[in-house]
C-alpha cells in the first residue's frame, strides 16, 4: 500500500515560504511546492515513510518481539526541522554525489582539479552545502506482487557543488512482506566524476528518543578497517582489527569497547569509521552487520554488494534536537550503518574506485533487513544436560567458536552436552522452523550444520571455519526458513 501527503499535511504544517526559503538557495517555488511525504506499508503492517526532499527516510514502524510497533529510525514531523536543523545530521536522506569525506575539500581527476566546498572544516563532507540531501527529488510510486515502492530521480548539474558532469540518478525503495526494504541507486554521467552515494538513516531498535544505542549488539563482518586522521580523513593504511576495539567480528554491545584509550576512539569521538566489509565487493550481496536489540528482540541485517559501511553511533548528538515523539536526542541516541565506497577515495588510488566514465552505470543496491529474535528462558545448570529450557516460536539459535576454541550460545559458554540439550529441546517442541546459525572465528576445528527434515535425508549442510562465506550462510538459513525445517543437529569435526 502506497499513501501520499501533499505539503498541507501534518508533516508540513507550519512552513512559511518566505522563512525557509534562504535554505533552499537553488530551489525554485515550483520544487518547493512540490514536495510530497510517502508511506509504504506491507501486510504485517509495516510502515516507511519517505519524502522526496532529500530521498529522506522519515520513519520506519517495525515490531518487537511482542508484535508491539515502534518508529525505529530518527527525524521529524516537520519538513522545517530537516531544513533548519543545527549540526545538519543528515538524518535519513541520500547523501551524494560524495558520501562521506573527501580531503580539504579538493581532488585530481583526468589531470583537472577540483575545488569543492569545506563544509566540514578543514574537508568536503556530504556532498557540499547543498547535497542530495536538501534538493527536490522528483518521485512517483512503484510496486510489484509482493512489494510497494517509491522512485526518485534528479539531476545534477555539471559544476553542481564543484563536481564535474551531468550526473543523472535514479534511487529505489522498495518494501517488501518480509520486512526487507531495499535501496537501490543507479546513475550515469556525461563526464568522468567521482560518485558515492549512501542512505544516512540514525537507528534507535529501542524506539527513537528511547536513550542511547550502547546497549546495542552489533556484528560487522569485516576484518578489516581504514584508521584516520585527526580530520577523520584515512591516512591510507588498511588495518586488521583484531585486537583493537573495532573487532566487532564476533557480536558485542556497542558501548563495551567505546571508552578505551584508543587514538581512533579519540579522533572520532567514538566510533566514525569505514569498515572494509569481507568478500568481494560490486558482486552478489553479502551480509554487512547485523545489531541485535536485547530488550525488545528487534535485529536489523545489513546486505551490500558495497566495499565499506560507515558504523557512526551518533557522537555529535547532544540533546538539542527534538525528534517526532518530542524526546530530545541525546548523544549516541542513534546509530548509522552507511554502506560506501571508503572515504577521500578519488584521492586515494589504492582505494576501490569511485570514479563513474560516460558510457558506464554506477549500481549499488542495500538492503536494511528487520527481524526479531524471541527471548530464551535459559534455565539449564553450568554443566549437564539434566534441565529443561523454554522456548518461543521460531527461534534461531547462534552458535560461535570463539578463538580460544569455547562454543558460544548467544554469548554464553556451553558445554557440547549443553548445546545438544538445547537443541533436542527444540526438536521435540512445536516450534515452526528452528534455525541454527554458525559463526566461527578462529582456527579451532569446523562446525558441520545438518538440517533434517521429518525423514532422515540431509536438506542442507554447511561446514563452517575461519573465512566462513556468509553469502553461503544467508542461503543456508533462508533455505532453511523455507523448508520449514523441524529438526537440527549438530556435528563437530576436527
Amino acid at each position: 500500500m502506497i499513501k501520499m501527503m501533499n505539503r498541507f499535511n501534518t508533516f508540513f504544517a507550519g512552513i512559511a515560504l518566505t522563512a525557509v526559503m534562504p535554505v533552499f538557495a537553488q530551489i525554485s517555488v515550483e520544487d518547493f511546492d512540490s514536495i510530497r511525504l510517502y508511506t509504504l506499508k506491507n501486510k504485517h503492517g509495516t510502515v516507511v515513510k519517505i519524502t522526496n526532499y532529500g530521498a529522506t527516510i522519515t520513519s520506519i514502524s517495525v515490531p518487537d518481539r511482542n508484535g508491539n510497533f515502534a518508529d525505529v529510525a530518527l527525524g521529524y514531523n516537520r519538513l522545517e526541522d530537516y531544513a533548519n536543523a543545527v549540526d545538519k545530521p543528515y538524518f535519513g536522506a541520500v547523501v551524494g554525489r560524495y558520501g562521506n569525506r573527501i580531503a580539504k575539500g579538493k581532488f585530481t581527476l583526468d589531470g583537472e582539479t577540483y575545488s569543492l566546498a569545506v563544509n566540514n572544516d578543514p574537508n568536503h563532507l556530504h556532498g557540499g552545502i547543498i547535497g542530495f540531501d536538501k534538493v527536490v527529488w522528483k518521485a512517483h510510486p512503484i510496486a510489484g506482487g509482493d512489494w510497494n515502492g517509491l522512485q526518485l530521480h534528479y539531476l545534477a548539474k555539471d559544476k553542481e557543488e564543484g563536481y564535474p558532469g551531468n550526473l543523472d540518478i535514479t534511487v529505489r525503495y522498495i518494501l517488501d512482506d518480509k520486512n526487507k526494504l531495499l535501496v537501490d541507486y543507479r546513475a550515469t554521467t556525461d563526464k568522468a566524476t567521482p560518485v558515492n552515494l549512501t542512505q544516512h538513516t540514525y537507528f534507535n531498535l529501542k524506539g527513537e528518543g528511547n536513550g542511547n544505542i550502547l546497549g546495542h549488539e552489533l556484528m560487522l563482518n569485516a576484518s578489516h578497517y581504514t584508521p584516520v586522521d585527526e580530520t577523520l580523513i584515512p591516512t591510507g593504511e588498511i588495518a586488521p582489527v583484531v585486537g583493537t576495539p573495532f573487532d566487532f567480528t564476533t557480536p558485542k554491545s556497542i558501548g563495551r569497547d567505546i571508552e578505551q584509550s584508543h587514538s581512533q576512539l579519540k579522533f572520532g569521538h567514538g566510533y566514525d569509521h569505514n569498515w572494509v566489509i569481507n568478500g568481494t565487493p560490486n558482486a552478489a550481496l553479502r551480509l554487512a552487520a547485523r545489531v541485535y536489540e536485547p530488550s525488545t528482540g528487534r535485529v536489523l541485517e545489513v546486505l551490500t554488494d558495497a566495499p565499506g559501511i560507515q558504523f557512526y553511533c551518533g557522537n555529535f548528538l547532544d540533546g538539542r534536537l527534538r525528534g517526532k515523539s518530542n524526546k530530545p536526542y541525546i548523544r549516541r541516541g542513534g546509530f548509522c550503518l552507511e554502506t560506501q565506497h571508503y572515504p577521500d577515495s578519488p584521492n586515494q588510488a589504492h582505494f576501490p574506485s569511485c570514479i563513474l566514465r560516460p558510457g558506464e552505470t554506477y549500481q549499488t543496491t542495500t538492503i536494511f533487513q528487520f527481524g526479531t529474535k524471541p527471548a530464551v528462558e535459559d534455565h539449564l545448570p553450568q554443566s549437564g544436560v539434566g534441565a529443561g529450557v523454554s522456548l518461543n516460536s521460531e527461534q534461531t539459535f547462534v552458535v560461535k567458536v570463539s578463538a580460544d576454541g569455547k562454543y558460544l550460545l548467544d554469548q554464553t559458554e556451553r558445554s557440547l552436552a549443553e548445546l545438544s540439550a538445547i537443541l533436542g529441546k527444540a526438536i521435540q517442541s512445536d516450534i515452526d522452523a528452528p534455525i541454527l546459525a554458525v559463526e566461527p572465528h578462529g582456527p579451532n576445528g569446523n562446525l558441520l550444520v545438518k538440517a533434517f527434515q521429518s525423514d532422515p535425508n540431509i536438506v542442507a549442510r554447511l561446514q563452517a571455519k575461519k573465512g566462513v562465506n556468509f553469502d553461503m550462510m544467508i542461503y543456508l538459513l533462508d533455505l532453511l526458513k523455507k523448508l520449514k525445517i523441524s529438526k537440527v543437529t549438530l556435528g563437530i569435526s576436527h
